[in-house]
């Protein structure tokens, strides 16, 4: 594996109480007991937003609001609880990079299903304005002031089941392995461009993923 392609646990780094654990650094793994101290954690916030999710949902239904309200819940990242050593979401694997992504609008017949089709952030835009009836926006070209770059997902509403995209696209930046972990942390901030040198690019298709990592792409990133 390349060593990029690796966080050397850079999230938990800049908390008091793990740094007391003299975890060393950068190869140094998360000790046992404080494993299971992250994961209750994590699990304990999932449980806990999952509650206020319930309480938006009563909420609208006691104002009688459901009916003509579009609902979308997503999470902006993935997150690792130790699969590759990792704990955390700087990355550019599969834990770091999917996302729950809930969607409910008036009229819709299969609530509570599940899909397996590829879906992207770009495209929470486009079917939004598609489920409120409004004109879904152009896809992205040159000169257009409001466009996309993603596609409506309301099709899948109806027919969850159905072909659709054959890949998502996302990326982060790796951090070089160069600099103090404080200079790394702020990848991709001009205050720091010569500590991220890298970016990570990851095409997801329903069979297989791929990523490649290409370097000082800074420079045109930033100008």
């Amino acid at each position: 594996m390349p060593e990029v392609a690796w966080n050397p646990l850079e999230g938990l780094r800049f908390w008091n109480d793990f740094n007391a654990l003299n975890v060393s650094y950068p190869d140094g793994l998360c000790p046992d007991e404080e494993q299971l101290k992250l994961r209750r954690g994590y699990y304990a916030c999932v449980s806990y937003m999952d509650a206020q999710v319930g309480k938006v949902l009563t909420e609208l239904e006691s104002l009688e609001l459901e009916n003509n309200t579009v609902i979308v819940f997503w999470g902006d990242h993935g997150w690792q609880l130790g699969e590759h050593g990792e704990w955390g979401k700087y990355t550019n694997w599969e834990m770091g990079t999917r996302v729950p992504l809930f969607f409910r609008a008036p009229g819709m017949n299969t609530a509570g299903q599940r899909t397996s089709a590829l879906v992207e952030y770009v495209d929470i835009f486009p079917s939004l304005a598609d489920a409120a009836g409004l004109p879904v926006p152009v896809q992205c070209r040159s000169n257009e002031t409001t466009c996309t770059e993603g596609i409506s997902f309301l099709p899948l509403t109806v027919e969850p089941s159905r072909k659709w995209k054959t890949a998502a696209f996302s990326q982060y930046p790796r951090p070089s392995m160069r600099g103090t972990l404080a200079q790394r942390r702020y990848c991709g901030e001009e205050s720091n461009p010569q500590y991220c040198d890298t970016m990570g690019y990851t095409m997801r298709t329903d069979e297989y993923r791929y990523t490649e990592v290409l370097n000082k792409y800074l420079s045109v990133w930033l100008t």
